[in-house]
C-alpha cells in the first residue's frame, strides 16, 4: 500500500478538493470506485467502495483520510466506507456525487 503524508498535498489548491482526494485514493489498489458530493451547508461527503472486508485496507483508509481533512483544514469533509462483500453496488447503496475514479 501506497503511503501518504500531508506533505504529499502541499502542491494542491484547497479550491480543487475533488483532486486530492482522488489522488490520494487512487493508489490504494483495494479501492474500487470514490464519490464526491457536495453536502451544502455541512461541506463534501465522500463515498469509498471496497470488495470486502480486511482489517489493515480499512486502517489504510482511514489514515488517507485524517491526510484529506489536514489537507482541507476549514472543509468539513464525511467519509463513509461501503464494503460490498460480493454485492452489487447498488444492493449496498445509492451512491451520489460525482464519480472521481473506477477500478
Amino acid at each position: 500500500m501506497a503511503t501518504w503524508r500531508i506533505d504529499n498535498l502541499a502542491t494542491y489548491s484547497v479550491s480543487n478538493p475533488a483532486s486530492i482526494v482522488r489522488d490520494v485514493f487512487a493508489d490504494v489498489a483495494e479501492i474500487e470506485q470514490v464519490f464526491l458530493s457536495n453536502d451544502g451547508d455541512r461541506g463534501l461527503a465522500a463515498l469509498i467502495v471496497v470488495a470486502e472486508k480486511n482489517y489493515d485496507v480499512l486502517h489504510h483508509i482511514f489514515d488517507l483520510e485524517h491526510s484529506v481533512i489536514k489537507a482541507l483544514a476549514g472543509t468539513p469533509i464525511n467519509f463513509d466506507v461501503v464494503i460490498r462483500d460480493g454485492r452489487p453496488l447498488g444492493e449496498v447503496v445509492n451512491p451520489r456525487g460525482r464519480l472521481l475514479f473506477q477500478r
